[in-house]
């Protein structure tokens, strides 16, 4: 019995050693960085990538008192130097950056909603993606909707080796189920094609999109309960679907 207690106790004090050793063994920070533009509004980050330089570049969004939102795109080198600082706003409304991705020269790729008007003066929000170089220097705008919807809507951003972009988000008109949609544009912001993901009976509203050895991967919800997974080449075609509430489908 002594002996039982005794390992009892040596086990509690090696407990109690390792968890001692970590809270002093706690990484240092080796720089921390504050974005002091606009300090008495509120500045929100939606997402942040790497180049293979170890170049940090960081989307979000700067908003006034929940009139307005503006793209907010940072850099900051791999010592956290600042670089540059990039703002977008169209119509001084709603403009929320959803994510951003960076190809192998250093170009960023930063895509949101964006509020637009007619020539009728109606507003519509669209897909608005804009490329940046390296150093910052804007080099295109494009934004999408589809032709009987009034509000596009993306949620994610992705880039293949050939350097073409992909955006998936979803498009509705009256229908508040609307429809899911990829839109492909090449590295010079050249429009390729957009393909409808939704069929007539389900909606779905995929939140992810991925690129992987010449395929796109999108997940997120169907007819909005289950999960679904769904493979496409670089021709937006479906390869194969997988729902969570289902076995997959192979097409």
């Amino acid at each position: 019995m002594k002996h039982k207690l005794l390992k009892y106790v040596f086990s509690i004090s090696l407990i109690i050693t390792f968890y001692t050793g970590l809270s002093f063994a706690q990484p240092a920070i080796e720089w921390a960085q504050r974005y002091s533009d606009y300090p008495t509004l509120n500045k929100r980050v939606v997402d942040t990538k790497l180049d293979k330089a170890g170049n940090i570049y960081i989307a979000g969004y700067i908003e006034n008192n929940d009139t307005s939102r503006i793209f907010l795109t940072l850099k900051y080198n791999s010592s956290g130097a600042f670089q540059w600082a990039r703002t977008y706003n169209c119509l001084g409304g709603w403009d929320l950056p959803v994510g951003l991705c960076v190809d192998t020269l250093g170009n960023v790729y930063v895509t949101g909603r964006s509020d637009t008007v007619k020539s009728s003066d109606s507003l519509r929000i669209k897909f608005a993606t804009i490329k940046y170089s390296s150093n910052g220097d804007l080099m295109w705008i494009k934004k999408f909707i589809d032709s009987d919807s009034i509000i596009a809507i993306p949620n994610s951003i992705c880039i293949d080796d050939s350097m073409n972009i992909y955006i998936t988000g979803h498009c509705y008109n009256f229908n508040p189920n609307g429809k899911a949609v990829i839109v492909k544009y090449d590295r010079n912001g050249k429009y390729i094609w957009a393909k409808t993901l939704s069929t007539s009976d389900r909606f779905e509203d995929f939140n992810n999109i991925f690129y992987k050895n010449n395929f796109i991967y999108l997940t997120g919800g169907a007819s909005g309960s289950d999960t679904n997974t769904i493979k496409c080449n670089l021709n937006g075609d479906l390869i194969w679907e997988a729902n969570f509430m289902t076995v997959g489908k192979k097409y």
